[in-house]
């Protein structure tokens, strides 16, 4: 390790970068990027903005010490680049199941390590730098003989002309159709470190800067009682060909609070985003999506930074938002109301809320069952008075019947039957659910082809489902992309969809198909909306909330095939001549994949050397069409999203 002490002032910097890695606004402003592996690393890779440019260095400092000590890597990288809070990562053991003061003093020496590797990089860095431009040493962060840091940045330079030119070119591509987002390297560019003797400047020009937020005019009706309304780019390349969702991030959406949601709720008036990790950086965890403009809504100024556990809208539209360590605050469309022990929660830790038919308001709290009339709060359900079999609560349902399920954090399922007025315990070891630890229970209605079922999401099993008495449980072996499963979801076709850590599936009664692959923690789809008050999520919306990459927005799958083919042909190429063949296809329905198979059968043998591809013709189905205002596009890309042929963003 460098033998220069490193000052305190350049560690509460990195504490800073840190809290703050999915901020670009934040990271621009860093003292850190002075530092000269950062100026350095910026101009070997001038394309590169200066936030992504911090980041990356910081990265390359996690990889390192990934290779010497990777609980205390796995740590950092889960709490700072994935966003994740100490208590989630305690509750899924990682890096180890650790008790929760052996986890808070591996994060202490975690931080320490990563100060001492950065801290030798960079005076390695400086003595590199030192031997070929010693004047340039006063643009750098060096330690002053009191051992305090002097941060002077590196004036600005005629490089901005640089940058108005790219993002020119950038205008015209996007104009064009042209501009592909090519998966995640695109939203995470990760430039790998090359010592140069040149700098950068700290600053760069303002329309390649994430922009503040214009403030609200007088006349602009506010949302959430919000100071500023952030206008969002819809033009902007989002779409993640390898997942087939558009992602809203820090990275590219100015106003976006961090890459971590929690929980998303929707109305007519648009999609309402509760944050997770939010902490002290941002000072309030809740947002409002239109399809216009981000508002973030300033819960600050009630009840300070939080994580926003549960969101709940009812039927005369009044928002609920459940915190982590505040209780539950109100919107009316007017004003914010605030709840908490104070008005008679049994606690302030809230995990779910649910509206029933009455508009009564359930939250399911640390310390048993609270329920809101309209006038006040009462405690119906805890354990206390001989109710529920746990009192940490993290779900609520009601089902035809009136019956009420309950979900705890690790004990299963209380039920209460209004037939006979009993409680109900459920457990794993009754081999009844799948799993105890609960996170989400719906119930789907029934129909003409469906009795009514409750579904259970569990973290430790799968997903369990009660239909008619009878027990189901679906896992991995069953189709589920993973056994941890932290949402349930249901969507007009009376599917059911689950999220996962190891992505998005949906239910047809027969098998699970995946949607994405993505690491999910929340979903919400859209409702019926009338025609003549169109909304901006209506009942074709998807959206999910990850841990990682903000949320993604699609559209839910059709139940049947959209496109019927009407044409397969083989083009060979033998020596310079070309060949066509457009043989008789079949079509057959794989019962196991719930899908159409069309087959084809080239009728000639391929000679080595000799190149053959095939051309498909389609055409929508009589039922169904396109529509761009719904979000439906065709693309056609290759497996690797980089050999695109004749491909656009989008098609009406």
């Amino acid at each position: 390790m460098s033998s220069i002490r490193m000052p305190d002032e350049i560690k509460t910097e990195i504490d800073d970068a840190l809290d703050n890695l999915n901020s670009p606004e934040k990271l621009n402003e860093s003292e850190l990027l002075s530092l000269c592996m950062v100026v350095r690393h910026g101009e070997e890779n001038p394309s590169v903005l200066p936030y992504q440019t911090l980041k990356a260095i910081l990265t390359d400092i996690l990889d390192l010490l990934e290779k010497e000590n990777p609980d205390c890597a796995d740590i950092l990288r889960g709490r700072f680049w994935e966003g994740l809070s100490p208590t989630y990562m305690i509750a899924r053991g990682r890096p180890q199941k650790w008790a929760e003061k052996t986890f808070y003093n591996y994060q202490k020496k975690a931080r320490g390590e990563f100060y001492s590797l950065l801290w030798q990089k960079e005076q390695n860095c400086k003595s590199d730098f030192k031997a070929s431009t010693p004047v340039d040493q006063d643009m750098l962060l060096p330690a002053k003989p009191d051992g305090s840091a002097k941060t002077t940045r590196p004036a600005r330079t005629n490089s901005n002309l640089r940058w108005v030119l790219i993002f020119a070119v950038f205008i015209i591509l996007a104009a064009s159709g042209w501009f592909f987002t090519l998966g995640k390297a695109e939203l995470f560019p990760q430039p790998t470190l090359t010592p140069t003797a040149k700098s950068i400047p700290a600053t760069i020009s303002p329309t390649l800067t994430f922009p503040n937020a214009t403030p609200t005019l007088p006349n602009k009706i506010s949302v959430c009682g919000e100071a500023e309304q952030i206008p969002v780019d819809l033009a902007v390349p989002r779409f993640l060909r390898s997942q087939g969702v558009s992602s809203f991030t820090v990275e590219n959406t100015p106003g976006i609070l961090n890459n971590s949601v929690r929980s998303l709720a929707i109305d007519r008036t648009g999609l309402w985003i509760g944050y997770l990790g939010a902490g002290k950086n941002p000072p309030n965890g809740l947002a409002h999506y239109d399809k216009k403009n981000l508002a973030n809504c300033g819960l600050s100024k009630i009840m300070g930074g939080q994580d926003i556990n549960a969101l709940a809208v009812s039927a005369s539209g009044k928002l609920w938002v459940g915190t982590e360590e505040n209780g539950i605050v109100s919107f009316d469309g007017k004003e914010w109301h605030s709840y908490t022990t104070h008005d008679g929660l049994p606690s302030n830790k809230i995990y779910t809320l649910t509206i029933d038919d009455q508009d009564n308001v359930w939250a399911g709290t640390w310390d048993g069952v609270a329920k809101f009339d309209g006038t006040g709060w009462s405690v119906p359900y805890r354990v206390e008075n001989g109710t529920l079999f746990n009192n940490h609560v993290t779900a609520i349902a009601f089902d035809g019947e009136k019956d009420i399920w309950i979900g705890h954090v690790s004990n299963g399922v209380s039920e209460y039957r209004q037939t006979d007025s009993k409680w109900i315990g459920y457990t794993a070891t009754q081999n009844k659910l799948a799993g105890d630890k609960i996170r989400r229970i719906i119930v789907r209605p029934k129909n003409a082809q469906q009795p009514e079922s409750v579904w259970f999401a569990t973290t430790d099993g799968g997903i369990s489902r009660f239909e008619q008495g009878k027990w189901t449980t679906y896992r991995v072996e069953d189709g589920l992309p993973s056994n941890y499963v932290n949402d349930l979801a249901l969507d007009r076709y009376n599917r059911i969809w689950a999220a996962t850590d190891k992505g998005v599936s949906y239910f047809d009664d027969k098998i699970w198909k995946l949607y994405d692959s993505l690491d999910t923690i929340t979903i919400a789809i859209g409702s019926s909306c009338p025609t003549d008050t169109p909304c901006p999520f209506d009942d074709d919306q998807v959206l999910t909330g990850t841990p990682a990459i903000g949320f993604t927005h699609s559209r839910i799958p059709l139940p049947d095939a959209v496109i019927k083919v009407t044409k397969v042909c083989f083009v060979a190429f033998v020596t310079s001549l070309r060949k066509t063949i457009c043989p008789s296809f079949e079509t057959s329905f794989d019962t196991t994949l719930s899908e159409s198979i069309v087959t084809a059968t080239f009728p000639e043998s391929v000679k080595l050397g000799e190149t053959l591809r095939f051309e498909i013709t389609v055409s929508p189905q009589e039922t169904y069409q396109l529509l761009e205002t719904r979000g439906d596009f065709i693309s056609n890309t290759d497996a690797d999203d980089f050999n695109l042929f004749k491909a656009w963003p989008q098609l009406a």
